[in-house]
C-alpha cells in the first residue's frame, strides 16, 4: 500500500482491491492452465508459442506477488 489508510471504508476499499486483485489472477492462472491442457492438439510451432506466451505469463504474476511481498514458490 502506497498510503495510509486510516477510515475503515478507505481499509474497505483496499481489501475490496486487493480481493479484485486475486481474484483476476486466480482466473488468469485458470485460464493458462486451460491452455496448457489443450496444447497437446497443437502443432510443434504452436506448441512453441503457447508456452512462451504462458511463461511470460507466469514471469509477470510471479513479479506481481513479489512486489505485493508475497513470495513465488
Amino acid at each position: 500500500m502506497s498510503e495510509d489508510i486510516k477510515t475503515p471504508f478507505g481499509k474497505a476499499r483496499e481489501n475490496a482491491r486487493l480481493f479484485a486483485e486475486t481474484a483476476d489472477m486466480m482466473a488468469s492462472l485458470s485460464k493458462l492452465k486451460g491452455v496448457m491442457e489443450s496444447i497437446d492438439d497443437l502443432t510443434g510451432i504452436e506448441r512453441e508459442t503457447v508456452s512462451l506466451v504462458v511463461d511470460a505469463s507466469i514471469k509477470t504474476l510471479s513479479d506481481y506477488l513479489e512486489k505485493r511481498g508475497h513470495e513465488w514458490n
